[in-house]
């Protein structure tokens, strides 16, 4: 906490060098003490005043804590503590009911599927031994379907490799024809290319490297 300072030397005329460092500076000490001292009647009414709201509040505090004690003592649990008890127990006993209710429900469901199951376990012996003739047939029929698919599916895809394999660039490679390039661009047109330019072409077997002579348009 800082600490004022007040000179108070009493020489209105001369100025001492404590006035400069001080925080305020009175004419006499008796102005530098009335200057730092709070008026008395002020400090009085200051003290009043906060003993008045004080007093005040904790009027308020009590009149709250006397409702609440007041609501509390009305409370139904406070004038027959034994009606929680009562309560909790009637409802810890519906629990117990609806529990033994639905435990009962699982069991008759339980009895139920497993009949249902045996009933279905003989049902489906039973089917199977009326129609395993037919079954057999079926099967039979099944398995020609799909070989016959399956034929079908190669034969399509032989055709289809045969085709794709005449369209093949190799396969025209073979039948004596080249294919020009130029920096590894197919040459399609005399335009392409120009006089002294290289040229890579591309053989069955192998590649020609050549260099432009001269060129004749069609």
């Amino acid at each position: 906490m800082k600490t004022v300072i007040v000179t108070g030397v009493g020489h209105e005329t001369d100025t001492t060098l404590v006035d400069y460092v001080s925080d305020a500076r009175a004419a006499t000490p008796t102005a530098a003490a009335e200057l730092i001292t709070p008026n008395y009647m002020d400090v009085i009414q200051s003290i009043q005043e906060k003993q008045i709201r004080m007093t005040t509040r904790i009027h308020h505090l009590i009149e709250r804590k006397k409702q609440e004690v007041e609501s509390m003592k009305n409370h139904r649990y406070l004038k027959d503590p034994l009606s929680y008890i009562r309560e909790s127990q009637m409802q810890l006993d519906m629990c117990v009911h609806s529990l033994s209710k639905v435990e009962t429900k699982v069991l008759n469901a339980k009895h139920e599927l497993n009949s249902k199951s045996h009933n279905l376990a003989q049902f489906a012996q039973i089917y199977v031994k009326n129609n395993k003739q037919n079954i057999i047939e079926h099967s039979y029929q099944i398995k020609y379907a799909m070989q016959k698919k399956v034929k079908e599916y190669r034969a399509t895809f032989e055709k289809q490799v045969a085709l794709l394999d005449a369209f093949s660039p190799l396969k025209v490679l073979q039948r004596g024809y080249a294919i020009a390039q130029k920096e590894n661009n197919i040459i399609r047109s005399v335009d392409d290319v120009s006089k002294n330019e290289d040229v890579k072409i591309r053989l069955n077997d192998g590649y020609i490297y050549t260099t432009v002579k001269q060129k004749e348009k069609l």
